[in-house]
């Protein structure tokens, strides 16, 4: 641990000795007068759309992904279990996450056939980000 008048930095580090991870932290009060207090100072974020090569407007989303080639569909299963009753969707279905476990996840979905929207549990090697242009009409 390395405390400065700026940030408390944490090393971890392995049982042999290797540094595994870094991370530090603001440092927002100061030890009786012995260190001075960072100001907080506020950030702005500009809402710019993504562009790709040509200029269109992009947007990254989940998409269903079956790294099997010969299959052209993923399994998603009712329960977070592979017992439980399955539906087959087309990989490229864009999907939103809704919870985590450590092997499933929980994805919402629009069902091709009726076109409503769905919940489900698939594994998680079958989720993939992929950059998809935005329509504009």
């Amino acid at each position: 641990m390395t405390l400065t008048k700026e940030h408390l930095q944490f090393d971890m580090i392995s049982h042999g000795g290797v540094l595994r991870k870094s991370m530090k932290q603001p440092h927002f009060y100061s030890h009786n007068g012995k260190a001075k207090v960072v100001k907080i100072t506020t950030t702005t974020t500009t809402t710019m759309r993504m562009l790709d090569k040509e200029g269109h407007h992009v947007r990254v989303v989940h998409e269903l992904f079956n790294k099997e080639t010969k299959y052209d569909t993923v399994i998603i299963y009712k329960k977070h279990s592979s017992k439980s009753k399955k539906r087959f969707i087309d990989n490229g279905t864009d999907v939103h996450i809704i919870k985590k476990n450590k092997l499933w996840t929980k994805v919402l979905f629009t069902d091709p056939k009726s076109g409503k929207k769905q919940k489900g549990w698939v594994g998680h090697q079958n989720i993939k980000k992929a950059t998809v242009r935005v329509k504009t009409e």
